[in-house]
């Protein structure tokens, strides 16, 4: 009884160990395996006043996409745009 608990134990052990190296190696490697349809672009601002992470992006008043980041590029402001 004792070593099939140890071996159950060193099993569940062993598929953990290679479940977290997968999943290391997809998220480190950039791979984008769950594609959501969207991507990605910056820009740089000289004032972006206001503007929230997750507001909308749009253009000639059709929503195209979301903004996903800002942060300071220098003395610009660099926006992430999630576009659909």
């Amino acid at each position: 009884m004792y070593r099939k608990n140890v071996e159950f134990g060193v099993g569940i052990f062993v598929l953990a160990g290679i479940l977290a190296l997968a999943y290391l190696s997809i998220n480190l490697g950039g791979l984008d395996i769950f594609d959501d349809g969207t991507y990605e672009v910056s820009a740089n601002f000289t004032t972006a006043t206001g503007l929230r992470k997750g507001a909308s992006v749009e253009m000639a008043g059709v929503r195209v996409g979301r903004v996903s980041g800002i942060s300071l590029d220098g003395e610009d402001a660099k926006i992430m745009l999630r576009i659909d």
